[in-house]
């Protein structure tokens, strides 16, 4: 297993959601950095098997698009890993487009 070294705020985040960030660790090699879409989708087809791979690229597209950047770091990652804990909803919110819409990407 991998030493993680963390700032202050991934420390905070990692503590909270220490399985998720142990996993983001595992995929991105470091807490600090992002995830690309490649590792974005092999990271949650094993945290999060259930989810199509739409529902995925749906979450990756609307997050960065919504943060303006390319990836998305622990943060992000941990943040939306909590909203898979609240439903299709939340999920939606971070898709950045309709709960409807959101649930039709599982079919």
């Amino acid at each position: 297993m991998r030493t993680i070294r963390l700032n202050d705020g991934i420390a905070q985040v990692a503590e909270r959601y220490e399985e998720w960030a142990e996993a983001f660790v595992e995929v991105n090699g470091s807490s600090e950095g992002k995830l690309h879409r490649p590792q974005w989708l092999q990271l949650n087809n094993e945290v999060h098997s259930w989810m199509t791979e739409g529902q995925i690229n749906a979450l990756f597209t609307g997050y960065t698009t919504k943060v303006k950047d390319d990836g998305i770091d622990l943060t992000g990652f941990c943040k939306m890993c909590q909203a898979t804990t609240e439903g299709t909803a939340s999920l939606a919110k971070f898709a950045n487009i309709p709960v409807k819409d959101f649930e039709a990407l599982a079919d």
